[in-house]
Formats: structure tokens, sequence, C-alpha cells
């Protein structure tokens, strides 16, 4: 239940990085960088910002996953499963959502463009 309520709780955070990721990618394209230039510029531009932030949350939250006594009983998996989370969600967006970005705009049959 306390897992749950973690991963509830983090949810923002982990979208979070995918869409700063992305909209620099999409910047970086409609800047007229062909796209394997705009994922690696736009993911290069804001790393350090991303992973800024993934660190101050683990920072905040691993003590937590450590904490002694009963309380700490119970704030274990709390704090693992946020940590644990926010370090995924930024190797994700560091790796994986750049080469998806790059599928899909070389795919003829999609546009960069909303509807």
């Amino acid at each position: 239940m306390i897992t749950m309520m973690a991963l509830s709780l983090c949810v923002g955070l982990l979208i979070d990085d995918a869409i700063v990721v992305r909209e620099n990618i999409v910047r970086h394209v409609q800047m007229g960088k062909g796209v394997f230039e705009a994922s690696m510029d736009g993911t290069s531009e804001i790393g350090l910002a991303v992973f800024a932030t993934t660190l101050s949350i683990v920072a905040v939250f691993l003590p937590i996953g450590f904490m002694g006594g009963i309380i700490g009983k119970f704030f274990h998996e709390f704090g693992i499963t946020i940590v644990s989370a926010v370090l995924i969600s930024m190797f994700v967006s560091f790796t994986l959502d750049p080469m998806k970005r790059r599928a899909i705009t070389t795919n003829p049959s999609r546009s960069m463009t909303a509807p």
C-alpha cells in the first residue's frame, strides 16, 4: 500500500523528465536541425537540469528509506520506491525518449505538429 502511495505521489515527477527532454528536442527540430542532431543537442542541452532535479529528489527521499525505528519500517518502501522510480525515469528520458523521438519523426506517416 505504501508503494502505491509513493508511485501516485511521484507520477508528476516521472512525467516531467520526459516532457522536458522531448520539448527541447522538438524545439531543436523546429529550428531546422536534423532529427539525430536535434535529439543529441536537445538531450545534452537540458541534461544537467534534469540530472540536478533527479539528484535533489534522491537526496530528499533516500534518507527516508533508511530511517530507523518504527517509522522507518513503515517508510522504507516509500523512500526506496520514489528513489528507484525517479532514477529509472531519468535513465529513460536520457536514452529511450530521444530514440523514440527519432523513430516517430523518421516515420513518414507521423508528423511533429499537432493536429
